[in-house]
Formats: structure tokens, sequence, C-alpha cells
């Protein structure tokens, strides 16, 4: 307890023990290291980071027992190359368009990949083989079930196993260590997320790998706004909203002839961050009207290049016509339309999820091109 009665947490309990052994503020340390690295801790609590990340550099689990049993002294000692690792994590998810906790698919990753950074040289073939690795590793992770449950003893074991790699170590059968022993990595053991897999995934403003997975592959290149071109970034991407890429309204007409809500339209293939103010714009219009009302203010090759840069299939989303149907026609065909859409966007994804999974650098026209 502390002197106010309250539980100390983990964390509280271990800057008391450093201070006692080196007379050294962990708090000012965090402090410093916030204001020298500042966009660490929009990815998650700095002290989790800390914590998590010194547990891998001492190849302890990153989970309550392994940081208890972690050498303090040795935390202290390997302050700077931590902070150091901290902050090239924090740049290699920008780099990818990742750019903050609520867009983030899985904390897991992050103090595997800044404990990583502590071994990486700065410049050379071996730091290009590391990245290559690390973007492997990450984009797996975002499209596999290894992390839905104990993540913490699953990410020791990838980070050991990718640690090996990237020390060239030679394991007891003479054979340098392989992609093929991590656990993550390895396709025979822990399979991508198929097409099939991905039609029901839920919104991604809700805590979801996948779901957020699936946005992170769009934010990937680029998600300019509909409306003014504008690029994705760290300084307005929490001033994007999640949108509604075939609208909801309409798939809620649909929904009131069924009389139930046979279709979901709050599936992550059905999102994508645009501005307040386009969404507001957009409100309850159909697809092929919005396109329409689009083209009018831009030509139809900047509006079609906006939309692909957030791996939207324009020829799906060019439906409507259901005008002078009966209820019943426009109830099934809003129905097919948005079914041919999700099945069309869910192909694109996985097509550039198996690229970035495989360490490549990948194009927008790439994608629409295979």
């Amino acid at each position: 307890m502390n002197t106010n009665s309250k539980p100390l947490t983990q964390y509280d309990i271990i800057v008391a023990e450093i201070e006692g052994l080196k007379d050294t503020s962990l708090h000012e340390l965090q402090a410093g290291l916030n204001t020298q690295h500042p966009a660490v801790s929009r990815y998650f609590d700095l002290s989790y980071l800390i914590l998590n990340t010194s547990a891998l550099m001492q190849e302890k689990v990153p989970n309550r027992v392994g940081i208890w049993d972690m050498d303090k002294k040795i935390l202290v000692k390997n302050w700077d190359s931590m902070v150091i690792g901290l902050s090239k994590m924090a740049a290699f998810l920008e780099s990818h368009r990742i750019f903050d906790e609520e867009r983030l698919p899985t904390n897991a990753v992050l103090a595997v990949i800044a404990a990583l950074y502590t071994h990486i040289p700065e410049t050379g073939d071996k730091a290009g083989q590391a990245n290559v690795l690390l973007k492997k590793y990450m984009w797996s992770s975002f499209f596999t079930d290894r992390y839905e449950n104990s993540a913490a003893s699953r990410a020791y074991a990838d980070y050991i196993g990718l640690l090996n790699i990237i020390k060239g170590v030679v394991k007891a059968n003479g054979q340098p260590a392989h992609e093929q022993d991590v656990p993550v990595l390895n396709r025979n053991y822990i399979p991508l997320a198929t097409e099939e897999q991905l039609l029901n995934v839920a919104w991604p403003k809700r805590v979801s790998i996948r779901g957020r997975g699936i946005l992170a592959v769009a934010n990937y290149f680029g998600a300019h706004d509909f409306a003014d071109g504008s690029v994705i970034t760290p300084s307005n991407v929490s001033k994007r909203e999640y949108h509604h890429i075939f609208p909801d309204a309409l798939i809620g007409e649909a929904n009131a002839y069924f009389k139930e809500n046979e279709i979901n339209s709050t599936l992550a293939l059905n999102c994508a961050l645009i501005t307040g103010k386009t969404n507001r714009t957009i409100g309850k219009k159909e697809p092929l009207t919005y396109l329409k009302e689009r083209y009018e203010w831009v030509s139809e090759s900047i509006v079609t290049q906006r939309l692909n840069s957030h791996l939207i299939p324009i020829d799906e989303l060019k439906a409507g016509g259901y005008e002078g149907m009966s209820d019943d026609e426009k109830a099934k065909k809003i129905k097919s339309d948005y079914e041919g859409f999700l099945s069309a966007r869910a192909a694109l994804i996985v097509r550039a999820v198996e690229k970035l999974a495989n360490g490549e650098d990948v194009s927008v026209s790439e994608i629409l091109k295979a």
C-alpha cells in the first residue's frame, strides 16, 4: 500500500526497488523518454512498454512473473538501448501507417519489435534483412490467430525465434535458425487468414485484431480522403471518422424489409477512415449516387485513385439502380450488391496481406492488377 492506502501497481513496486538499488528515479527516466520520443506513448502505456521490453531484453516472458524475475540493475543499465529500441519501434509502425493505439491491431507486437531493434545494426545488409523480418512478423501477427490468447508466452516464443535469426544462431543440428522456427511465421502451423474468414470480421473501432488489421492494410496505401484527397497522417488520423462505405441507411432499408438484421453493415470490410466533413456529406446516399456527385467535383480518375487508396473495389461499389424496384427486388439487390462488394474487397485485402506478411513492398496498382 502507498501512503493513501491504495494498492501499489507492479510498476510502483519496481520503481521503489530501483530507487533503493541505484538511487535512480524510474519516473524521471520515463518522463525523459516521453519528452525525447513522444511518439512512443501513442501506441500504449509507457510503463507497460518499458517493463515488457526490458523483460524481453533479458529473455524473460513479458508477463507479471517475467517482470518480477528480471534483474532491475540490468534494466537501468540497458535503459539507453531500450529507449532506442522503443523509438525505432514507433518509427517502424508509423512507416506502415499505424499511428496510434486505437488503430493498433494488437499490442503484443510492440515489446517484441522494440526489444529486437536493440540487436539490429543501424545500416547495412543485416539491418535491411532484419527490417524485412520485422515486417513479416508484424503483418503475420495481425492476420493469424497467434495472439488471440496467451499473448505474452507466445510473444516470448516468437521473440526468441526472431532473435536467433537476427543473431545468426546455429542450431544443434548444424542448421542456422530459420523462419520456420518462429511459430507466427510458420504457415504450416499458423496459416494466414483467408478471404472467407475476413467476411464477418467485426467493425474496427472495436477491439479486434483482424478488424483493425483490415483497417491497417487499407491505411497502409495512404487512405486518401474521399473528398479532399489528403493522405492519412499521425496529425490527422484522430480527426478521421469510421465511415460505412456501403451506406448503413441503405442496408437498413433492406433489413427493414427482411424484418430482421439479416445484413450486417458494421463489418471491417465495410469501413474506411475519412474526415468527418466527408462522412456527413455522404450521409444516406447510394454508392452510385455518391460516386456520380464526387465525379462532378473532380475527374473520375482522381476519385478512382482515392477510393483505391483504401483498397475499395470501385466496380462493386458502383451499385444502385434501385429506383422503380419493388420492396422485395430492392432488398434482395441491395443484399446481393453488398455481398459482392465485401467479397471483392476481401480478395484485395488478402492479396495485400500475402505480400506484406512476406516482407514485400507493395503498391495499390500491383494489388489491383493481380
